[in-house]
């Protein structure tokens, strides 16, 4: 069982005086009751959040179960959750996760300006209101909508400026049936479509993944490795596309880098713990 305690992540995308970072992470944390949040210490990322704000709750942290590839993980032994397919599967249960107030929403962005980004997932409550702040900051927003539910609909997703999903997701948005054949192009194509204005960002599992921005598409391979565990892997290609894109990257590259991280990230077990630092994907050889 893991405790999750997730809020909002934002992108400060200045540079300031005597200091080579592009860009800060700001993250408004919500600790449970039950759990110091250490993980929002900044001395504790491997990529340190350098400012935070933390606002108790009453509630207990979010949890999640998860089932490795194999049906089994080894923290909390539960082999009952695999899907047909051999993925993942994760049970999660809200908690301090869902605690977010308009309040704190409204107080978190006082401290931002539109040439900031912002990052959401679905794993928090009032993102509608989230969202509709940062578009009034006009801040540019990115969605990576896990896990997908219905709550993803009720958003203005024309709003959205970059989205990163997987395939199953995209066609969850779409309405689609799931065909007999997954073809990456044609799926971001039509997400393409529905949303002109955004830059879609498509990752196939195996396949790889592809890009649609504007008039550019870029496909990208895999690299390969003996895979050990899954989870994490969607959460460090977000991760490292979009701190490849905010510092100067191409599409491609920033889908190459993400592409490597990933699968330095699916060759360990775990999910914090399998993220690599910035070094190892840049000296990665496959």
């Amino acid at each position: 069982m893991i405790n999750q305690t997730k809020s909002l992540i934002i992108k400060r995308n200045k540079k300031r005086k005597n200091d080579k970072r592009c860009e800060d992470e700001y993250s408004s944390c919500i600790p449970g009751t039950d759990l110091i949040c250490d993980q929002c210490d900044p001395g504790t990322s491997h990529h340190p959040v350098s400012e935070k704000t933390q606002d108790g709750t009453d509630r207990t942290s979010g949890r999640c179960a998860v089932a490795s590839e194999k049906g089994r993980n080894s923290d909390n032994g539960w082999s009952d959750l695999s899907d047909r397919h051999s993925d993942n599967c994760i049970i999660l249960f809200g908690g301090a996760n869902q605690a977010i107030s308009k309040e704190q929403v409204d107080e978190v962005f006082e401290h931002f300006t539109n040439e900031d980004y912002l990052l959401i997932q679905n794993e928090i409550n009032e993102l509608p209101y989230i969202v509709k702040k940062a578009k009034e900051t006009g801040m540019k927003i990115i969605l990576n909508p896990s896990p997908m539910n219905e709550k993803i609909k009720e958003l203005p997703l024309d709003q959205i400026n970059y989205f990163l999903l997987n395939e199953i997701e995209a066609m969850q948005i779409l309405d689609m049936e799931e065909p007999k054949e997954i073809d990456g192009k044609y799926i971001s194509g039509l997400l393409h479509q529905k949303f002109p204005e955004a830059t879609i960002v498509l990752t196939l599992g195996s396949e790889g993944s592809v890009c649609i921005s504007g008039d550019e598409y870029v496909e990208q391979s895999i690299y390969k490795v003996k895979t050990v565990d899954t989870t994490a892997a969607g959460d460090t290609y977000t991760g490292y596309f979009i701190a490849g894109i905010l510092n100067g990257k191409t599409i491609k590259e920033a889908m190459d880098i993400a592409s490597k991280a990933s699968a330095i990230a699916v060759s360990r077990q775990g999910a914090a713990p399998s993220i690599p630092y910035l070094k190892e994907v840049e000296e990665y050889k496959n």
